[in-house]
């Protein structure tokens, strides 16, 4: 994951603040939990993880705002800073596979 930031670093013009910070899960979307006591050793608290679907097959989307789904669609330039880093990991296979 680090290749990746510097890749963002060295593409990027004319900033020079770099917070990748807003890009992480937060330790609840992770399923990060304080653990209650218990007389049980064994008992941990946990959340139980939502129904993906609904049973018309449709996602279940309560709780996700326009925001966070813009949060996980790429802007032009992270697209693009995305397929250099592609291409730079990949370009030597590409060109194997083309030669063959």
């Amino acid at each position: 994951m680090d290749s990746v930031y510097r890749v963002a670093d060295s593409d990027e013009e004319g900033s020079t603040s770099h917070d990748y910070s807003k890009y992480a899960p937060s330790l609840h979307s992770l399923g990060i939990t304080q653990k209650t006591t218990c007389s049980s050793a064994a008992y941990v608290a946990v959340s139980p993880l939502p129904t993906q679907d609904l049973p018309d097959g449709s996602l279940d989307l309560t709780g996700i705002d326009d925001e966070e789904i813009d949060t996980y669609i790429l802007t032009a330039s992270e697209s693009a800073m995305k397929e250099r880093f592609w291409m730079k990991l990949n370009g030597e296979y590409l060109k194997e596979i083309e030669r063959r």
